[in-house]
């Protein structure tokens, strides 16, 4: 699918803006058509729904997952010229054109200052509290027109071992504690429900996943 705007681009997954809200949503796709399992889309949704009630200026919304498609609908974040530029070397480097050398020295430049920051490493760090699995390479922050470090990468809710099973890609102790803290009854409420339906979501990947074995 070609899109006439490219807000960012991995070896997994392409961003571009929302067409019918393309200032104040991005859509993100699956590259080369690649499909990814219902439970991981749907966990997915409910953990970054989860990481944004607890960091709220830190983390995109999510609005909507669509199974289907497996396109997800997040809030746009501008994230600065710091930001663009690392995108534009990953993007050159994807798509197998030139990365000019002054170009990859200004994002060697812009990766240590990114990574050296104390916001990213206040940022990692409550991360690491929440025991969230996230890929910590400087393209995947930047800062917004506020002056908030912003992680934009999606979260990965599991990864698999080498025994087939799932590590998961959260502490769901240390994310009901955060929950639990939270001052707004409503905000404390729904956070917990999300919760408790990521953890049903864990538990269905786990048992489909000991189906397929068994009937393997």
């Amino acid at each position: 699918m070609k899109h006439h705007e490219i807000v960012g681009l991995g070896g997994e997954r392409i961003v571009y803006p929302d067409p019918q809200r393309p200032e104040q949503r991005v859509r993100k796709e699956k590259r080369d058509g690649q499909k990814e399992p219902p439970n991981s889309l749907r966990a997915k949704f409910y953990l970054t729904k989860i990481l944004h009630l607890l960091l709220p200026r830190n983390i995109p919304d999510i609005h909507r997952t669509d199974i289907r498609t497996d396109m997800q609908i997040v809030e746009r974040k501008r994230l600065g010229e710091d930001h663009a530029l690392l995108n534009e070397e990953v993007r050159r480097y994807e798509e197998g054109e030139d990365v000019s050398d002054e170009l990859r020295e200004r994002a060697s430049q812009t990766k240590q200052k990114i990574l050296g920051d104390a916001r990213v490493e206040t940022l990692t760090g409550a991360f690491e509290r929440l025991g969230v699995l996230v890929d910590a390479a400087a393209v995947n922050f930047g800062e917004d027109a506020e002056g908030n470090m912003v992680y934009v990468d999606t979260f990965e809710p599991w990864q698999k071992r080498k025994d087939g099973s799932l590590k998961p890609g959260f502490d769901a102790r240390a994310l009901q504690r955060a929950l639990s803290g939270l001052e707004d009854a409503a905000h404390r409420d729904m956070g917990l429900r999300w919760l408790d339906r990521l953890n049903e979501i864990l538990s269905e990947e786990e048992r489909r996943r000991g189906l397929g074995e068994k009937a393997a």
